[in-house]
């Protein structure tokens, strides 16, 4: 059995807490891409908790780590399922996804570090959509009432990256559904298109403005 398909049936084992969403993602062609570049061999960690043993295979490594952060984002996010599988779909595609899928390291053995990962990994693509859109003045006013502005955060800071995902995960959680178009690539859209994923935007804002002071409040409860 090659490395694909041994993710594949790893996504049935009761380690795996998101398997559905992991078969899922197994079937997009970059994460096909991204499996081909998984190492032989195995990696020793800390600790024996999660699978047994501290010797595991490259590939338990990759789709267990995968796995947390899935896991992680469900946790925090209430998001439509399909939504959400749109969602990972293109983070798997940030900068910061190798950080967590080619490490030597098991999410377990040092979860703070791994949590700042999921933060920019979360956070890459809605960020950068939104210091494009900033730049259009109903966008903008929007974004002062939240007094956010996306040009000031560098995610690759941890506390600006603790920011921006609580940022996003409040708008998310205060609207929960028609949220894809909100993660299209604006280098994507055709000029004739741009008033369309603007308003996107602007309905998604107003409901956070809305919403904003019952979930923080929700958030401090919790």
């Amino acid at each position: 059995m090659n490395k694909y398909e041994e993710l594949r049936s790893m996504c049935y084992s009761s380690k795996i807490l998101c398997g559905t969403e992991l078969y899922n993602l197994l079937e997009e062609d970059y994460m096909k891409e991204l499996v081909s570049k998984i190492g032989d061999g195995t990696v020793i960690t800390k600790s024996k908790m999660s699978f047994g043993t501290n010797k595991i295979q490259k590939y338990e490594l990759f789709l267990y780590n995968l796995d947390r952060l899935v896991y992680y984002l469900k946790d925090r996010l209430f998001i439509n399922p399909t939504e959400f599988r749109i969602y990972l779909s293109y983070m798997i595609e940030s900068r910061y996804i190798d950080k967590i899928l080619f490490t030597k390291e098991l999410f377990d053995d040092d979860s703070f570090k791994f949590e700042v990962y999921f933060w920019q990994i979360a956070s890459e693509r809605l960020l950068g959509c939104l210091g494009v859109m900033t730049l259009l003045p109903p966008i903008k006013e929007k974004l002062e009432e939240l007094e956010f502005d996306p040009k000031k955060y560098n995610i690759k800071k941890k506390n600006d990256a603790r920011e921006v995902f609580n940022f996003f995960s409040g708008m998310i959680n205060c609207r929960h559904d028609n949220l894809f178009n909100l993660f299209i690539d604006n280098k994507t859209i055709p000029p004739e298109r741009i008033d369309f994923y603007m308003w996107a935007w602007c309905n998604v804002l107003d409901e956070y403005i809305k919403k904003r002071e019952h979930y923080l409040k929700l958030i401090e409860i919790n």
